[in-house]
């Protein structure tokens, strides 16, 4: 025994190897790689030793038994310190994560294919899912070529409704029901369809204690036989079937809506998507809706790129439909959310679909002229179809030469962009010319800076300061922003753009003070920082942003109305947070508003989109 003993003893743990030290969703890579969006990985950067660990043995060890539960015990340990800390698909090296995150057999299966290029052709996760669903039962069929196993039932892999509309139920219940008691799903499905998904491992059973409250005793526990599926992701592909059913039976979107809107799309993503990708005309009702529910425009991208296979009417009209509009690239959007942004972005410009405007949301890191790279590592190519771009930057961040110079390399290559704006940007006082594609110089891109309300010369490489009728116009349709957070410079040319608009009649469309106003002063309004804005006479609509408890005077409130009157085309005031007075005093409310219909508006913090308007009849909040 001593003997044994000292040669357990020698045997020492690798305390050297690292843990995972947080845990994130692994984010989708090319079409190609639809597996990503539900696959991590087992594969480690080093070959795993096995080692015992003598931590808390004894010398009392006597028996075969006793070696062999400390064996068995050490092997859990370091098993247990692998499974914490795998590795992510075999192509992302990057991170660590715990097994807990979408199961050993999508690790082994990501590995085991990702050597074999035919896997490389899957254009959806439907696609690769659907082919992972046949593999499971091909596995079954060979198994049931012995002679001592089971006869296949090829019509169980086929007609599947029931286990669709068990799932299906499951999924779209107000408290979600993801497992089941074996006797009552086996009289449901029939117990030969039953056994044969349990045989299969789509369906597993398990044992599960059944405790009614929190007062239930040990004794009092009973365990109970439950089936569920391997893992949700089956609950919602087999639950798709019976979606597609419901959608495809709804004669008009009223109906679309009332089957959807029971069901929350950030959590039930992949029931959407493989719905999208069994049926494209349910898909294109799917998609519509999703266009109209709130915060889920990006959403019916992923759902779009499901309906793989050649564009369609109704997909080349979503994706026009989508493209046509401010398409943000955020750096709050997830990284699956950017790669499918970029993958529909990629599909506009192959099918030579117009892209109107691009937003970057202080997601760009640098360019080149190949790629634009985003925060998070992907990367925009060249779109060929894209017509603007918005470079705004995180609040701070200087723009160095190297990084326009990239940008202008990039735009020379994108043949129908006709605009590049910098948004939020400090940038260099000048471009050297060299540095200046020269195809640019004799293109017809305009470079703006909004900040300091100027355009670059792409001869002189000087940044000029606006003044044409076109530009000014161009730059009045959109929101312009004086914020606190704007240097008094900035604020300068903000201020004399807006005077030059009003003097020349031209509209601007919206004027925003971000925490920016201080008080109204003969008929100017006087900002933080000192700076005057004068009374403009063709703003349609006027945002006030004020610091959150901030109360407004009766009087303040008035002197807000007045000065608001100078402008002929005013159509809307908004007030966002702040506290404003109960009511106003109908005489200080402008008589010429009443025949306008203008809106005036309150958006108390806290409340959403739930705000009050100003009845001007009465001077009351509604």
């Amino acid at each position: 025994m001593e003997n044994r003993m000292s040669k357990l003893e020698k045997v020492e743990a690798d305390s050297s190897y690292k843990q995972a030290s947080g845990y994130e969703e692994p984010s989708p890579s090319s079409s190609a790689k639809a597996a990503q969006d539900y696959v991590t990985s087992l594969q480690s950067t080093e070959r795993p030793t096995f080692v015992v660990k003598t931590d808390n043995v004894t010398s009392a060890i006597t028996g075969e038994q006793d070696k062999k539960s400390l064996l068995v015990n050490a092997l859990k340990r370091r098993y247990r310190t692998q499974y914490d800390a795998i590795q992510p698909i075999p192509y992302i090296k990057e991170r660590l994560y715990c097994v807990d995150k979408v199961p050993i057999f999508f690790v082994m299966f990501a590995h085991m294919t990702h050597e074999k290029e035919y896997f490389q052709t899957f254009k959806s996760v439907t696609e690769f899912f659907r082919h992972m669903i046949q593999c499971f039962h091909d596995h079954m069929r060979k198994k049931s070529l012995d002679k001592n196993t089971k006869k296949h039932m090829s019509e169980y892999e086929i007609e599947h409704t029931e286990l669709s509309n068990v799932a299906f139920e499951g999924l779209s219940n107000e408290n979600q029901q993801l497992s089941w008691g074996r006797e009552k799903l086996g009289k449901r499905l029939g117990q030969g369809f039953y056994d044969h998904y349990i045989l299969i491992g789509i369906l597993v059973e398990e044992e599960v204690a059944d405790v009614t409250n929190e007062n239930t005793t040990a004794k009092q526990i009973q365990m109970k036989n439950k089936a569920r599926f391997y893992h949700k992701l089956f609950c919602e592909y087999y639950a798709s079937f019976a979606l597609v059913v419901k959608v495809a039976a709804a004669t008009n979107a009223t109906e679309v809506k009332k089957t959807l809107d029971k069901i929350d799309p950030f959590d039930l993503q992949y029931l959407y998507r493989f719905s999208c990708g069994i049926d494209a005309t349910v898909g294109s009702k799917i998609i519509d809706y999703l266009k109209e529910r709130k915060d889920c425009d990006k959403f019916a991208i992923l759902c779009i790129l499901e309906q793989a296979g050649e564009i369609n009417d109704d997909i080349e009209k979503s994706v026009r439909d989508i493209c046509s509009k401010m398409f943000m690239l955020s750096k709050n959007d997830s990284k699956l959310l950017q790669r499918s942004s970029i993958q529909l972005l990629n599909i506009a410009s192959k099918w030579d679909i117009p892209i109107v405007d691009i937003y970057l949301f202080k997601s760009f890191s640098k360019a080149d002229k190949d790629n634009i790279v985003l925060c998070s590592g992907l990367s925009l190519g060249n779109l060929s179809t894209v017509f603007k771009i918005n470079v705004d930057v995180k609040e701070g961040r200087e723009l160095t030469k190297e990084d326009v110079n990239g940008l202008l390399l990039y735009a020379e290559q994108l043949n129908n962009l006709r605009e590049l704006w910098f948004i939020n940007c400090s940038l260099p006082e000048s471009i050297h010319p060299n540095d200046i594609p020269i195809r640019l110089k004799t293109s017809n891109l305009k470079v703006f800076s909004k900040n300091s309300v100027s355009w670059l010369d792409l001869h002189s490489g000087q940044w000029i300061k606006v003044d044409d009728v076109d530009t000014i116009t161009k730059l009045c349709s959109e929101c312009m922003t004086i914020a606190e957070s704007d240097s008094e410079s900035q604020q300068r040319s903000t201020i004399q753009l807006l005077e030059k608009a009003s003097s020349r009649n031209i509209p601007i469309c919206l004027l925003s003070l971000t925490e920016s106003f201080s008080h109204v002063d003969k008929c100017d309004v006087i900002l933080k920082s000192g700076l005057r804005l004068p009374g403009l006479s063709s703003v349609n609509a006027m945002h006030i942003y004020t610091e959150d408890g901030r109360e407004t005077t009766q009087q303040e409130f008035v002197d807000i109305l007045m000065y608001e009157q100078q402008s002929h085309r005013l159509e809307n005031l908004t007030f966002y947070y702040g506290v404003l007075p109960a009511s106003i005093p109908v005489r200080s409310i402008p008589s010429a508003w009443l025949s306008k219909d203008i809106i005036v508006e309150w958006f108390p913090k806290g409340r959403g989109h739930n705000g009050y308007i100003l009845d001007l009849r009465t001077g009351a909040w509604l």
